[in-house]
């Protein structure tokens, strides 16, 4: 049966906000009106949205940000109520003490970047600034909880109303930023390293890299068959995100015309999910990501509708406009890469909504909470340290039945010095993902 909202005003943000609580989470049938006698005459589980309530239903005390019609600074207060973060809170309580439907529609649609000029160096919006991250809740997916509020006020009212059985997933993901360290690559690249260590007078690790050009010794970024062993072991499916842009400073994989890197791609790809990898150039050269997206497609002999930004080089809306125009459907970069946990609040997709055009686009979001690089070099999280830091999130994700997303690299599964002692974190991380 289907759940009866009555607003004072449809529009888009109201249909964006509704939906994503009770389809995309909750995944139960809900249907709006503005009509005052339809909301009456219905028998069926309902509640009233709006500052007042219509009759002695069940009823949400309204804030103002889903019936406005511009983007302006939202000064907020967080508080807690029964360990909740919560915000946009009300006198006249209505069911619950804030609007939930307000502050998820904050959340999930990054409002505070469209309205905040805080940027990294890589023009990034910075994590500190964020409501999360200055009230303390950025490891909480507090959208995900704010629903599993609002279907408890629901069934009391109502216990006839049927909440289906929700799955937690779990989506490992794997960038290849460099697909090897020396293995394949024009001696050019090489050399300079080569005399690197032989002017630091550190002789083994310069016969080391020596053999591993001549082929004498694995690279420490081939780990591609133990990448295998363990999705085959977990029983896993991995999406891999390949960089295909022309090199330059931020981007240096092999070239993709070297057919070391092609095989790889076609043996991952024969195997798991692909996804693009935007160079950080085509940010700026925005021409060169059909090229890189055609690269893809040429050598995997598939289409290509996922993606993941290279440094996460997110700027909303325009990332996001650029991937819908370029046939992307599913993105995979909403997250920080200098902290942990949930940059839009939440641990399941959902569907992008664009502030600026004030619309509910196809594109769906793919939010990660974990990555590999984080961890160690932002956090500086020792190796023996790491599942004690992320197993609180996984249990989040598993207990509000969400997608757990992670990213890693094929180089921290390897031997090199950098990584050194994090070779076995991937494993131990889905083995946990995946425990029940």
């Amino acid at each position: 049966m289907s759940i009866l909202i009555f607003v004072h005003e449809v529009n888009n943000r109201v249909k964006y906000a509704f939906d994503l609580t009770f389809k995309q989470i909750l995944k139960v049938p809900f249907s709006i009106t503005s009509d005052k006698d339809e909301y009456l005459n219905y028998s069926g589980p309902k509640f009233v949205y709006r500052k007042s309530p219509l009759d002695k239903g069940l009823f949400f005390y309204s804030a103002d940000l889903l019936f406005e019609k511009n983007l302006k600074f939202q000064n907020l207060q967080v508080d807690k109520w029964n360990s909740h973060y919560i915000f946009y809170l009300n006198e006249n309580y209505g069911a619950m003490p804030f609007d939930p439907f307000a502050a998820s529609f904050y959340l999930v649609t990054r409002y505070e970047e469209y309205v905040t000029k805080h940027r990294d160096s890589h023009n990034r919006f910075d994590p500190n600034y964020s409501l999360a991250k200055r009230n303390n809740f950025l490891q909480e997916p507090v959208v995900n909880q704010y629903a599993e509020l609002v279907k408890n006020i629901i069934l009391e009212a109502y216990p006839q109303v049927f909440f289906p059985e929700r799955k937690y997933t779990f989506q490992p993901t794997i960038d290849i930023d460099n697909a090897f360290a020396y293995k394949y690559k024009n001696p050019v690249r090489v050399l300079p390293s080569l005399i690197k260590s032989l002017v630091k007078f550190k002789f083994g690790d310069f016969s080391s890299k020596l053999n591993v050009i001549m082929g004498g010794k694995q690279d420490p970024y081939d780990t591609y068959e133990k990448q295998i062993e363990i999705h085959d072991k977990y029983q896993v499916n991995p999406i891999y995100f390949f960089l295909l842009g022309n090199r330059s400073k931020f981007d240096k994989n092999l070239p993709h015309t070297n057919v070391h890197l092609r095989n790889l791609i076609s043996t991952m790809g024969d195997k798991y999910q692909l996804g693009m990898h935007p160079s950080y150039s085509s940010n700026r050269r925005k021409f060169m990501f059909d090229i890189e997206k055609k690269r893809l497609e040429e050598i995997s002999k598939k289409e290509i509708t996922k993606s993941r930004q290279h440094f996460l080089k997110l700027t909303l809306p325009d990332t996001y406009q650029n991937l819908i125009a370029k046939g992307i459907r599913e993105d995979y970069s909403m997250g920080y890469s200098k902290e942990i946990g949930f940059r839009a609040g939440i641990c399941s997709p959902f569907y992008f909504y664009d502030l600026k055009k004030e619309e509910h686009t196809h594109l769906l979001v793919h939010p990660f909470c974990v990555m590999d690089s984080t961890l160690k070099f932002y956090l500086k999280v020792r190796s023996s340290e790491v599942l004690y830091t992320i197993k609180p999130l996984i249990e989040k994700v598993k207990l509000l039945k969400g997608e757990l997303v992670i990213i890693f690299h094929n180089e921290s599964m390897g031997t090199h010095k950098m990584w050194r002692n994090w070779n076995e974190v991937y494993e131990t991380l889905v083995r946990a993902a995946k425990a029940r």
